[in-house]
């Protein structure tokens, strides 16, 4: 006698359809799973038994062999203690309909239904399959109602997933339609900083564009209040970024307690990180930092602290936007599509260049303390800023500086005319690729002639200048301009002081 219930497994950030099949048979009592189970499976032996038993229902002491198909796929997660108690209980079982009810939860010893991580994913891989009906956990119904045209059954206990599963067709499920309620968080505001005008307006032209941003600066400058308030003057997460946001850190049981993800991240790692850390992966690859920021903000304070084998692994989440980690069992891609601020100091002690405070560092020190930062990984940067230290005058004299909200309605109006241009509500001019260059950067001939002069006197890269039209285009949608014009491109110019006033000389 076998029963089969569908359920799904994940592998990096997707799910997989499985099949769970349950098999009774004469002979002395056994529980056995086969079919590529994964240490927290084959545990579920002990808390399956326990929770049936605690639950008041019948274990048959029998000969259980638990099979998941394919046989090949690696079985990990403990979201398949429900689906195995089920089938041990209603082992035989061949009622109609019952195959096609997808199954997903952990088991406490009491007989608890506890809340899974990636649940998004794996009722999407089960949705995709024509499985439309899935019991899940009380604790995941908030994630569930995320998705579309899709009905769950939430369950708080063993005994409740039992008899549910005996009347499941003479039961009203909760019907799922992508509904979710915004979470109402206070987020730092440009309001709260004094001066660094020079610094807001860069920000703002980054939000709008998706552009990279360096900022250097002494101790107490601003650069990290700053970039905390990137995120502010973003535009709010569109339904397709939610859904995206929320399977991330579901995935990597980051979840927040609403269950849901609807505010732009913000992510700001120790220096201290390791490669793997920031960019993800380990025996069985999980998200790392760049993937937590995702539609967000990723700020590096104290860049060059850092290592440098992590500050150099960010190269090609930098330009794919997104990250592949392979391993012996196969390969999976992690989105990243971030905002990447960066600060430092201008040497170890932070002083260097200040009138009013000595620097106490060596020229030695500089050059290695700078040095950690490589040419090519800089180049990566759109915009490069140098940001002064703030007089007391702009501290201590009130004024009303421009709150969020202003300066966000002025990024979303640029990012409308570039969703008008792309077709695209997520591509933004930093992710022109060289035939949209072609396209939408086009200079009349003094401008032209301004860029080739300034290309030739700055010594710039072949990237940078692709970053400088990319950013030039920015300004000029900001400006409501078809055309890129002189006064756009020699902005654009301001903002790659670092590499060329300060990294020079390294």
């Amino acid at each position: 006698m076998v029963t089969t219930l569908p359920s799904s497994v994940l592998i990096g950030m997707s799910g997989h359809v499985i099949e769970v099949e349950v098999d009774i048979a004469r002979g002395f009592p056994a529980f056995t799973i086969v079919g590529l189970p994964d240490t927290i499976v084959k545990e579920s032996k002990e808390r399956i038994r326990t929770a049936i038993k605690n639950a008041h229902l019948e274990f048959p002491e029998r000969r259980l062999t638990v099979n998941f198909v394919p046989a090949n796929l690696k079985k990990d997660g403990s979201h398949l203690d429900l689906p195995i108690a089920l089938g041990v209980l209603r082992v035989g079982d061949d009622a109609p309909g019952l195959k096609h009810i997808g199954v997903l939860g952990e088991l406490g010893l009491s007989g608890q239904v506890i809340g899974v991580k990636g649940v998004i994913p794996l009722l999407i891989a089960l949705q995709e399959q024509g499985v439309t009906r899935v019991i899940i956990p009380r604790a995941n119904l908030d994630q569930a109602k995320l998705l579309k045209d899709m009905t769950v059954y939430p369950v708080e206990h063993l005994q409740e997933a039992y008899k549910l599963y005996e009347s499941i067709d003479r039961v009203e499920g909760v019907f799922c339609n992508g509904d979710f309620k915004k979470t109402m968080h206070r987020l730092d505001d440009f309001s709260e900083v004094s001066g660094q005008e020079h610094a807001k307006r860069a920000l703002e032209i980054a939000a709008s564009g998706g552009h990279h941003v360096l900022m250097m600066g002494p101790p107490g400058s601003g650069k990290t209040m700053l970039a905390r308030r990137v995120p502010g003057i973003m535009p709010d997460l569109a339904y397709e970024e939610v859904v995206e946001l929320t399977k991330v850190y579901s995935v990597s049981n980051n979840i927040a307690p609403s269950g849901v993800v609807t505010d732009r991240p913000f992510r700001s790692p120790h220096h201290t990180i390791s490669s793997v850390s920031l960019c993800g992966g380990g025996t069985n690859p999980k998200p790392g930092e760049v993937t937590l920021a995702h539609r967000g903000v990723l700020f590096l304070d104290e860049l060059p602290e850092f290592k440098r084998s992590a500050i150099e692994s960010l190269r090609q989440p930098i330009e794919d936007r997104r990250i592949q980690i392979s391993r012996s069992t196969g390969t999976v891609d992690f989105p990243c599509y971030f905002t990447l601020i960066g600060a430092f100091n201008p040497c170890p002690c932070g002083y260097l260049g200040d009138i009013e405070r000595q620097c106490k560092c060596s020229p030695i020190q500089v050059i290695r303390y700078l040095s950690k930062l490589s040419g090519p990984m800089i180049d990566r940067f759109d915009m490069q800023l140098i940001l002064p230290k703030v007089p007391y005058e702009s501290l201590r004299v009130v004024k009303e500086s421009e709150p969020s909200r202003t300066i966000k309605e002025r990024v979303e109006k640029a990012r409308l005319i570039q969703f008008t241009r792309y077709g695209d509500v997520f591509k933004l001019n930093a992710h022109m690729s060289t035939k949209d260059i072609k396209v939408y950067c086009d200079l009349n001939d003094e401008t032209e002639a301004f860029l080739k002069k300034a290309y030739h006197i700055m010594k710039l890269s072949a990237r940078s200048l692709t970053n400088i039209l990319k950013l030039s285009r920015t300004i000029a949608d900001m400006d409501g301009a078809e055309e890129i014009r002189l006064e756009h491109v020699s902005e654009a110019l301001q903002y790659r002081r670092i590499d060329k006033e300060v990294l020079s000389d390294v």
